[in-house]
């Protein structure tokens, strides 16, 4: 809002400059502001990414940036990285005076916001380069070239449904009995790791569905082979097969992949049992 409105009241040629927190950068909820207000209403032609430790030593990590109502899209900005470096000022300032002069610092980026129009609710990737930003192009997804990448079931009361796979008799799991396996992150364990929980799956999941709160998505991905990764991490990615497929939490992501589903594109091909596993 502060944006929008202070280019309102500039000058056809004037600018404003911020310092905000560095997060609209790639939030999803500000694409808004990177494609309706940025592009549209100016652009950002010049800005500092600091990171923490900048407004009284606090680890909000904030951005300074100056954006000018003439500015377009199409316009080149200057983007200065220092989000590594501890001495902020004495790099930025020196940064600034090689810009002016003419040279070229590792720390400084020329992108305009054109570039990010393909990316993701067109995040702000400046530090990218043409060759990584052509990896987000949609022919070059995972769905476009190896398998259909999906969130399943979210039960919104798991106390209510699910339960360790332990605690459950071997012979009543399955889809087609009364516990279904349910992959649900878990420790970091890349390549395999044991499905330890298990949902509710009477009469197909009658119950779950009933649940006011809960969501069946995907379900014709159901008992499909396929790979698991949890959603959210602060371990390396580490995903791990899933040789029969259950219903799958919205805290991890599944993609799968069938044996006529194999593409060239894939690194490995797995065999567990009668389902084909592949991954990348």
């Amino acid at each position: 809002m502060f944006y929008e409105r202070t280019i309102e009241l500039l000058i056809e040629t004037g600018k404003v400059g911020a310092i905000t927190n560095r997060t609209w950068l790639g939030l999803p909820t500000y694409e808004a502001l990177r494609t309706k207000v940025f592009g549209s209403r100016g652009a950002v032609e010049v800005a500092a990414d600091l990171g923490s430790f900048v407004l009284d030593d606090a680890q909000v990590e904030t951005l300074a940036a100056i954006v000018g109502r003439d500015a377009t899209n199409e316009v080149p900005a200057t983007w200065i990285r220092l989000l590594k470096t501890k001495q902020k000022s004495e790099v930025l300032l020196t940064t600034i005076q090689q810009v002016r002069e003419g040279e070229r610092q590792s720390t400084v980026f020329i992108s305009s916001g054109a570039r990010f129009s393909g990316m993701p609710t067109c995040v702000y990737g400046y530090w990218m380069s043409d060759a990584l930003l052509g990896l987000y192009q949609p022919k070059n997804s995972i769905e476009a070239r190896a398998a259909d990448v999906k969130q399943d079931t979210a039960t919104a009361d798991d106390f209510r449904f699910l339960r360790l796979a332990w605690e459950v008799p071997a012979d009543r799991i399955g889809l087609d009995r009364e516990w279904a396996r349910f992959a649900k992150g878990g420790v970091y364990s890349p390549f395999f790791d044991d499905v330890h929980l298990v949902i509710y799956w009477k009469d197909s999941g009658r119950e779950v569905e009933a649940y006011s709160k809960s969501f069946l998505r995907n379900t014709r991905f159901y008992g499909q082979a396929g790979i698991t990764w949890p959603l959210r991490t602060t371990s390396p990615f580490g995903p791990r097969i899933l040789p029969l497929a259950a219903p799958l939490a919205t805290k991890a992501q599944q993609p799968f992949l069938g044996k006529a589903e194999i593409r060239s594109s894939c690194w490995g091909y797995l065999r567990v049992g009668q389902p084909a596993c592949c991954y990348r």
